[in-house]
């Protein structure tokens, strides 16, 4: 089997594609038009819900996409739009550059066939100098997908309490640079689902 990680970006994307999906990258966010964004955050807050089965504040994925560095929307034939990702490089005080994977969100109906390690796949190579991946999750699918992820890549994860000094202070000085809350002795942070934790 392939390791997804040594495949390049343009052959990630053309791995979704023979799977049927499609991409709608946008461009870098100086050179985005406002009712391209404003479209694209609309189609991400639909995604949102599908994928959350329930309401969702438009304010909550508009204030998350507008500034991000990669925003990618996925499409099926016949289905219409079934994910997307946003992600955002984060350049530290002590020099790290952190791709931030900020968001990742499937609906229901495309889960469980591959997309997610895909997406994984190729946005931990959008942010191209970044040498740490920082994410958050309260999903244990997606802690599985990261898992994944860094074994295929080398990485070291940190989680829970099993992390270092230095990882806690890549993740709160990456949640100082996104205006989210530091995090706890167990690396969570604190209100940024906007009440929609899970229990």
């Amino acid at each position: 089997m392939t390791n997804l990680t040594e495949l390049t970006v343009a052959q990630l994307k053309e791995r979704i594609r023979e799977k049927g999906w499609r991409i709608w990258e946008l461009p870098p966010k100086d050179e985005r038009p406002k009712p391209m964004m404003d479209l694209a955050i609309t189609v991400c807050h639909s995604i949102c819900e599908a994928a959350f089965e329930k309401p969702f504040p438009y304010e909550g994925i508009d204030g998350r996409n507008r500034e991000a560095d990669s925003t990618m929307i996925f499409s099926r034939d016949g289905t219409g739009f079934v994910a997307y990702t946003v992600n955002n490089r984060v350049d530290l005080e002590d020099g790290t550059c952190v791709n931030y994977m900020n968001t990742a969100m499937i609906v229901p109906s495309e889960r469980g066939n591959g997309l997610y390690d895909l997406l994984n796949a190729l946005r931990a190579k959008v942010i191209l100098d970044a040498e740490v991946l920082i994410t958050r999750t309260q999903n244990p699918r997606v802690f599985a997908g990261m898992r994944r992820l860094c074994d295929a890549r080398g990485y070291k994860l940190h989680h829970g309490a099993a992390y270092s000094s230095r990882a806690r202070k890549l993740v709160n000085g990456v949640a100082a640079r996104m205006e989210h809350p530091e995090t706890d002795e167990y690396l969570v942070q604190r209100g940024v689902y906007l009440g929609r934790e899970l229990k």
